[in-house]
């Protein structure tokens, strides 16, 4: 995994710093799926045969979140990062990272990040987006 490809995985948890390997493995599984695609915890619980109350209380206990909290997050990192590199509208971003309701991904956008979507989505430099609109123009 390239640092670039997975810059959405920034601030939210190292699977290096976790003790308990069975959330390491969690961790690193979750880095390569797409966030649109998480598994449950009853599944996740199943494959490493365990209870899924039992890895709720693992996975919280070795991240500080829980798994909900984590996927959100997760989610989230997702969709900043596609603000801030792509020129897709807020609402595709939200279809992309799994999000389907507009007014609880703005309110939690700005909880993690201090700013809306569409702030996000302004801070894009101009020198960025008029390359991109000539590539898109040369395609």
């Amino acid at each position: 995994m390239s640092p670039a490809k997975n810059r959405h995985l920034e601030g939210v948890i190292d699977p290096t710093s976790c003790a308990d390997y069975r959330v390491v493995a969690i961790l690193g599984s979750l880095a390569k799926e797409q966030v649109t695609s998480v598994p449950s915890v009853r599944l996740l619980a199943v494959s490493l045969n365990i209870s899924p109350s039992r890895l709720r209380h693992i996975f919280k206990s070795s991240t500080g979140l829980s798994f909900n909290q984590y996927v959100k997050r997760l989610r989230l990192q997702r969709a900043r990062q596609l603000l801030l590199d792509t020129h897709l509208s807020v609402k595709q971003v939200m279809i992309e990272v799994g999000i389907f309701d507009h007014s609880h991904f703005a309110k939690d956008y700005r909880k993690e990040f201090g700013e809306t979507p569409s702030q996000t989505r302004r801070t894009v430099s101009p020198v960025k987006t008029a390359l991109a609109f000539a590539y898109a123009a040369a395609s």
